[in-house]
């Protein structure tokens, strides 16, 4: 059974690790002079500082300059990937059983469907786990030098746990759709419609609501020294405003009709008695943010499973 369902789709598998292997060649081709320059050059200290010198905002402009470009854009089509591999390797996997009739031939064999079905989906899944572990570790080591901070979407989306809960829920709902509507193409929309709305609700609405986050205002008017130091960190800055003399948020109407449009020092914050005020949530809720993203899509991912697992063995 394990041998037939690697002949059935070594192809994807196949496809899959030489995408990998690109990857990498490419992420070591351009990643090896940027990561000689970020530990030679100091970049690495103008960071932790936030760029804050202009011979630091100077250097770091320089780095980016050098060195982003591909990497920055790999991040951002590469978060496509899980749904690639959802849409062409889990919508096929039983759709094309169906639309070729191979389905009538292993349930006439000896092994139950039900044994049939688990099979496929352990070697599946366990193949898109392995090659969600590699291209973790490829961008961690990639990305690393040009977005420092743990909660930046480059690195958080990529990060071990994450990537491998929107890599197996891709594909399982790939396989549901495949198994309930029994047509490759319709289940490859299928897949499309379902993941891509969800993968966009949890990053862009739920991630930020994980946790209560934290705010924390300057004590003294017209100083940035604590909302500075925050936002310098590995925090994850939601939002920066300020505050009134009786403690009340400025709306953005009220911010101007005091300050007007321009840029605004110090100096005047403090003749107005206005705070700085950042609302965040501390880097140590990283792990703790890892951990709850992944349990969603892990969890959903086994919801989509065990209902594969029912369709099969109602399977007519």
């Amino acid at each position: 059974m394990i041998w037939f369902t690697w002949r059935q789709h070594r192809g994807e598998a196949v496809g899959l690790a030489a995408m990998l292997a690109v990857l990498g060649g490419i992420a070591l081709i351009s990643g090896l002079p940027m990561h000689s320059a970020y530990d030679g050059d100091g970049i690495a200290a103008c960071q932790q500082a936030n760029g804050v010198t202009e011979s630091c905002r100077q250097l770091l402009d320089s780095f980016r300059d050098k060195f982003a470009g591909l990497p920055a854009q790999a991040a951002g089509q590469l978060n496509l990937l899980p749904l690639v591999v959802g849409v062409l390797v889990g919508a096929p996997l039983l759709a094309r059983e169906y639309e070729q009739g191979t389905w009538q031939l292993a349930w006439t064999q000896a092994v139950p469907r039900t044994r049939w079905v688990v099979v496929k989906l352990a070697i599946v899944l366990a193949a898109v786990t392995a090659a969600a572990i590699v291209l973790s570790l490829v961008l961690r080591w990639w990305l690393r030098p040009l977005f420092p901070s743990a909660f930046s979407v480059e690195r958080f989306n990529y990060a071990a746990p994450v990537l491998w809960g929107y890599f197996v829920l891709a594909v399982a709902t790939g396989i549901l759709a495949g198994a309930l509507l029994k047509r490759s193409l319709p289940a490859m929309v299928a897949t499309l419609a379902v993941f891509l709305p969800l993968r966009l609700a949890v990053e862009f609405w739920l991630r930020p609501r994980y946790m209560t986050p934290v705010t924390a205002v300057d004590p003294v008017p017209g100083s940035g020294a604590v909302t500075q130091q925050i936002s310098q960190g590995d925090n994850w800055v939601l939002d920066n405003y300020l505050v009134g003399p009786s403690g009340q948020r400025l709306s953005d109407g009220d911010e101007f009709q005091l300050l007007g449009g321009g840029t605004v020092d110090e100096a005047t914050l403090a003749q107005h008695g206005l705070r700085e005020a950042v609302t965040y949530h501390p880097a140590s809720r990283y792990w703790d943010f890892q951990i709850i993203e992944t349990a969603i899509f892990g969890g959903l991912a086994l919801t989509f499973a065990l209902l594969v697992i029912w369709r099969i063995r109602h399977w007519s």
